[in-house]
């Protein structure tokens, strides 16, 4: 029969807590009302005796529970220490052969890679013999020719790669017998070239002993006309010279009479300024001591409005301690004073807040 942990609930009855709330829930403190904060602290204690009821019979049944783990657990870890070295033993015989197997394999893949690999250096040899460069001379073209054409193509070193190393050759050969052909064509016309390019050079050379007789007289000619050129360019540089310098000395005349006016000018600016300045320092000054005694008054004022409520706030500061004083219960267990240490600890912290901010007032 399939066992089953039996989960049941915890006895907490409706009315209990229908009866909390209708006695709690509206209850509220009003200011110095001693009787209805001696109800809220009734309350407080009625949830944390609820609360600490739950909380032993949830210690108590999450016990049973932690031991069936625990008993579960190592039922299971001796059952896979009994198990797993057969286990252990059966996974490395398997391996044994797997890896026997795939070696097998592994080297029959290597042999084959290793075979068309040879066949395709073969195939890839035929094709190297390419003119890669446009200098390649035609005897240079023929002796590669040769070489491919007495290359044997047999079918026991090519074998089912046979009829592709033939179609290689056969083009090889075939572009290389175009390259040839081509070649042959350039050379003869580079000669024929070499030929007219030693007529044009010659016909260049008479041409150039001619200009060279045109160019003497052209350079005298441009001579006579650069003196004349710089003769005339002296004159009006002298001309503009005597005109430079009558501008220049009235210019200075007409600057040193303009920064005298604005000197004149300047200076009563200044005078002028600084008596407008010298007023407005005065007058803020007077200004700013007025609005510091005002508000220096006004903060007096509002000091002493404040006082009687912070005369209130200590005085209520004071009582709201020595009554925690006189109310602290008598308890033995260390869980519950912890209780009332933390919950006075933080009214202490919420006291001393409202009596910083009151003395601020």
């Amino acid at each position: 029969m399939k066992e089953e942990l039996q989960l049941v609930p915890y006895d907490l009855k409706v009315a209990t807590i229908e009866g909390l709330k209708a006695k709690y829930m509206d209850i509220t403190i009003p200011p110095e009302d001693k009787a209805a904060y001696a109800m809220v602290m009734s309350g407080l204690r009625e949830c944390r005796n609820l609360l600490k009821d739950a909380d032993d019979w949830h210690k108590d049944k999450k016990a049973l529970i932690l031991k069936a783990g625990r008993h579960y657990d190592g039922e299971k870890n001796r059952v896979h220490g009994l198990v797993e070295p057969i286990q252990d033993h059966l996974k490395a015989v398997r391996k044994i052969e797997d890896d026997r197997v795939e070696a097998i394999q592994a080297e029959k893949i290597r042999l084959e890679v290793e075979r068309v690999e040879g066949i395709r250096a073969k195939i890839e040899k035929i094709k190297s013999f390419v003119v890669t460069s446009p200098t390649t001379s035609a005897i240079r073209i023929k002796e590669m020719i040769e070489a491919v054409t007495g290359m044997g193509i047999i079918e026991e070193d090519y074998q089912e790669f046979t009829e592709e190393a033939r179609c290689a050759k056969d083009e090889i050969v075939k572009a290389l017998s175009e390259a040839f052909s081509a070649r042959l064509a350039w050379e003869d016309a580079e000669i024929k070239a070499a030929v007219e390019a030693e007529r044009l050079e010659k016909v260049r050379a008479e041409q150039v002993a001619e200009a060279a007789k045109l160019k003497a007289a052209q350079d005298k000619i441009d001579k006579d006309a650069r003196k004349i050129a710089a003769d005339k360019a002296a004159l009006e540089a002298e001309k503009r010279a005597e005109k430079e310098r009558k501008d220049r000395a009235e210019f200075e005349r007409q600057a040193k009479e303009t920064a005298r006016i604005t000197a004149e000018k300047d200076a009563k600016e200044r005078v002028e300024r600084e008596a407008i300045e010298k007023y407005a320092r005065e007058q803020c000054e007077v200004r700013e001591a007025k609005e510091k005694a005002e508000a220096e008054a006004a903060e007096r004022a509002r000091a002493e409005a404040l006082k009687p409520d912070k005369d209130k706030i200590l005085t209520w500061a004071r009582e709201l301690n020595q009554r925690l004083l006189d109310m602290h219960p008598d308890l033995s267990a260390d869980e519950a004073k912890r209780i009332i240490y933390d919950a006075e600890k933080a009214i202490d912290k919420a006291v001393s807040l409202a009596v910083k901010q009151a003395k601020e007032l």
